[in-house]
């Protein structure tokens, strides 16, 4: 944090007491019995904030039982990390972190909108950026996306780019042709517009993802942050 601009340092600093004074406290689960908990709350607090966008297209039913599968496996190791910001009995903030081999990945997160000014999210990604410090990891990867949030805490930039290989065969044609509703999905998803998307989702016309973008665009870039030890 000591590269960060003064004025973003003081922000985090003002907002953490503020919820600090409201008897908020950070909380990274490592205890099987409150594992199942505050995957649960994790998953509504990330669907209620995608609900007025048309729905979250991540967390589906296999996927949270996919979460409590890892997370039983690997809480102990600290490859799943669960992260919670909990006012007395209420979490207004979760954010789950996998890591291995010294780097650590945001996979995502969610917080309640009636806290919204004291920037909960942030507040618990930062908390989950001391903690990888502590421990001794080497990276940390904020994960797709070019929100500006990322770059407040990244101090480096890696890029992700796609590419379909086929090899040459006898099913090649056959193969090429079951890729072209793909293809036109992606094609028409990248060029539209994240808030048209939203509403088209919403209304359930087309299933498009609202948080794709092109490959060209921030969500192949992923924010970085490096600790030189």
């Amino acid at each position: 944090m000591e590269s960060k601009s003064a004025n973003f340092r003081k922000q985090m600093r003002r907002d953490r007491r503020l919820l600090e004074q409201y008897g908020a406290a950070f909380k990274l689960v490592t205890k099987q019995q409150e594992l199942q908990a505050g995957i649960a709350d994790f998953s509504a607090l990330h669907r209620a904030r995608w609900s007025a966008r048309g729905g979250s297209s991540v967390l589906t039913p296999k996927v949270e039982k996919m979460l409590a599968e890892v997370g039983t496996h690997h809480i102990a190791d600290g490859r799943f990390r669960l992260w919670l910001l909990q006012s007395g009995h209420q979490t207004i903030a979760a954010r789950i972190m996998v890591a291995a081999g010294g780097e650590v990945s945001a996979w995502n997160s969610g917080f309640d909108q009636a806290w919204a000014d004291q920037h909960p999210s942030l507040l618990t990604l930062l908390a989950a950026i001391e903690h990888a410090w502590e421990v001794g990891d080497d990276r940390m990867d904020l994960g797709g996306g070019g929100r500006a949030y990322k770059y407040r805490f990244a101090d480096a930039e890696d890029l992700l780019r796609w590419l379909t290989i086929v090899p040459r065969g006898p099913r090649y044609p056959l193969t090429r042709l079951s890729l072209v509703p793909c293809h036109i999905h992606r094609s028409i998803s990248t060029r539209l517009p994240v808030p048209v998307k939203e509403r088209l989702r919403s209304l359930n016309k087309l299933p498009i993802a609202a948080n794709r973008r092109p490959h060209n665009a921030p969500n192949n870039r992923h924010g970085i942050i490096k600790w030189r030890r």
